[in-house]
């Protein structure tokens, strides 16, 4: 809409508005006039009585009072639809046609049986002028309505008085013209004064209103500013932290390599000692074990190993019902509501079976004293203002407990890694967090609502098959293979090892020694670089991939530039699979000597690149 037409239809509308005011006022003070009216018309018949005939006199009051009665049925109609759309220009007509009829009516006095006396005249006259005063005063609001009856009326009764053959009634004619000239004045002031205050005030009632919606409009800026805010600084926290947890992993999961690797060898050299051989045992479960922890960390910092696919959720819920059920000892009612059409996310299938567990034990946890627990299924469409920016189609998982609740605060921190709100020794921490990290890795997130005695419930997003890219990243092996070769390893292979942690490689060297191979180890990826430029011999490479000097894929890299052409498996703590080829084999640290083994001896057996 061009400039000039929206100023018109400001006019406009500002135009309409003033004329419905004006049409309201003249109606509101319409049973006011139309009582008058009655009162002295009365009076004047009561005192008339006996000078004019009276049918004459009885038809004009007759009349009068019908008029009278279809104004106010007007009035009537016109406080029935005051409340919804009026049309300003009919309603203003009909007042001023009124008015101009009673005017008229009012004229004819003077002339139903003349000549009246002078006395029963000026009577008429001081009645016909007070009604022309209300009238100027009343309908000051719109001039034509006043003026309708204001004109005819004093007009009616100057031309009577000029016409009589008497100086007194001539001058009180020329009276009666000055005060309708008078009358007319100030009924026009009136209407300019009212026109005035009307404008001001409907723009102050315009300015009031544009103010307010600009205020509400603030208030909603702020707000969605507010939770902006704090949606950005939740999610800068959570990566710091993740970026911490999957620090701490890394080293982690080098320490329990190296704990489990010098449990292995351990064992070999300690055969028939059943004691000591339990406490190795011991060793290697909790190795084990603290595998589990560091995944759970991963799965937070976003840096696991997943399989993305397309998965039924509902299909999956259904295969965990006897999982799930066991998990509940009895302690809870468990209900499933699967979504009524279809659900596929693209996620890891592994990955969200554990998600679930999680969240299940979490809410089992929470009714000790029992209570239900529900687990729901549907799909969401997402613009991008309501759920962390999330946008597109999405698998929703709503996992519900009628327990007791967190409070705001412990719903702020309920995804942060270690933080419980158990007993000590009752949890880890690391539940939600992983439940956390697997949604935001997946490309969804999980959102936890929550009232102290109102129970919770936690919302898990993920992607919708539909919203899968064109070309998924093929994952390269994250764990031992089913297809893995466990024959021996060749007497003859030589193996190059590249770590930086002393304890790690020293270990792997010795695990590697006893199988017969010969192998080369190296700290720095530096010194394995040059000698491998030196014509060093080897069959396989085993290569940690996050080192300082520089990563495992750069040391790999500048080795196939020089010519070098051999399998090469990664052993890792965290790495993402995109960022290694096809080409390679990846071990997940902390692994078992048997895994380590089982990986070198498929990697040899593959035909040379």
């Amino acid at each position: 809409m061009k400039k000039r037409d929206r100023r018109h239809l400001r006019v406009k509308n500002a135009s309409d508005a003033l004329r419905t005011e004006q049409v309201r006022s003249t109606y509101c003070s319409l049973p006011l006039t139309l009582g008058a009216v009655v009162v002295n018309a009365s009076l004047l018949v009561f005192v008339l009585t006996p000078v004019i005939s009276y049918p004459a006199l009885l038809a004009w009051y007759a009349a009068s009072l019908l008029l009278t009665s279809v104004r106010f049925g007007s009035w009537l109609v016109y406080r029935r639809q005051s409340s919804g759309n009026i049309s300003p220009p009919i309603w203003s007509v009909l007042g001023a046609a009124g008015a101009l009829l009673s005017g008229v009516f009012w004229a004819a006095i003077p002339w139903l049986v003349p000549p009246l006396h002078e006395a029963h005249l000026l009577f008429v006259a001081l009645v016909v002028a007070g009604m022309c005063a209300g009238a100027a005063t009343v309908h000051a609001a719109h001039a034509i309505t006043a003026m309708a009856f204001i004109v005819p009326a004093s007009a009616s009764l100057a031309l009577v008085f000029l016409i009589q053959d008497s100086r007194l009634m001539f001058v009180a004619g020329i009276m009666v013209c000055l005060f309708l000239g008078s009358l007319c004045l100030i009924a026009m002031n009136f209407h300019r004064w009212f026109i005035a205050i009307t404008t001001t005030k409907l723009m102050l009632v315009q300015q009031t209103v544009a103010l307010t919606d600009a205020n509400a409009r603030l208030t909603a800026e702020v707000e969605n500013h507010r939770a902006t805010t704090e949606q950005l600084q939740h999610a800068l926290k959570l990566e710091a932290i993740g970026r911490l947890t999957a620090g701490i992993s890394h080293d982690f999961n080098n320490i329990l390599t190296a704990i489990a690797g010098a449990a292995h060898m351990a064992m070999q050299h300690t055969p028939g000692d059943a004691a000591l051989a339990k406490y190795l045992d011991i060793i290697s479960s909790a190795a084990t074990r603290g595998s589990a922890l560091t995944q759970r960390l991963l799965a937070f910092g976003r840096t696991q190993r997943l399989k993305p696919e397309p998965v039924d959720v509902n299909a999956a819920l259904r295969d965990m019902r006897s999982l799930l059920t066991t998990t509940l000892g009895g302690l809870a009612e468990l209900s499933l509501r699967p979504a009524p059409e279809l659900a596929v996310a693209v996620v890891d299938r592994t990955q969200l079976e554990h998600a679930i567990l999680n969240l299940v034990i979490n809410a089992r946890d929470a009714v000790p004293d029992g209570g239900q627990i529900a687990i729901g299924i549907d799909t969401a469409t997402l613009d991008g203002r309501t759920i962390r920016g999330l946008v597109g189609r999405f698998v929703r998982i709503t996992v519900t407990d009628t327990g007791h609740g967190m409070t705001e605060a412990d719903r702020q921190r309920a995804f942060d890694p270690f933080f419980t709100t158990k007993e000590i020794g009752k949890g880890s921490g690391l539940g939600l967090s992983h439940v956390y990290g697997l949604a935001e890795q997946s490309g969804g997130t999980a959102v936890i609502e929550s009232e102290p005695g109102r129970g919770t419930t936690v919302m898990i997003y993920l992607p919708a098959a539909s919203g899968m890219p064109a070309a998924v990243p093929v994952a390269v092996p994250a764990a031992v293979p089913a297809n893995a070769d466990m024959r021996p390893l060749p007497q003859d292979a030589s193996l190059i090892l590249v770590d930086d942690d002393d304890e790690v490689r020293e270990t792997l060297v010795d695990i590697l020694a006893s199988t017969g191979c010969k192998v080369t180890s190296f700290g720095s990826p530096h010194a394995a670089l040059q000698a491998l430029q030196a014509g060093t011999a080897v069959d396989l490479m085993v290569v940690d991939y996050a080192m300082p000097e520089m990563h495992g894929d750069e040391l790999v890299a500048a080795a196939r530039e020089s010519g070098l052409r051999v399998p090469v498996l990664f052993i890792t703590g965290h790495v993402s699979p995109e960022t290694l080829s096809q080409e390679t084999w990846v071990l997940r640290k902390p692994f078992r000597a048997d895994d380590l083994i089982a990986m070198i001896g498929t990697a040899l057996r593959q035909p040379a690149l």
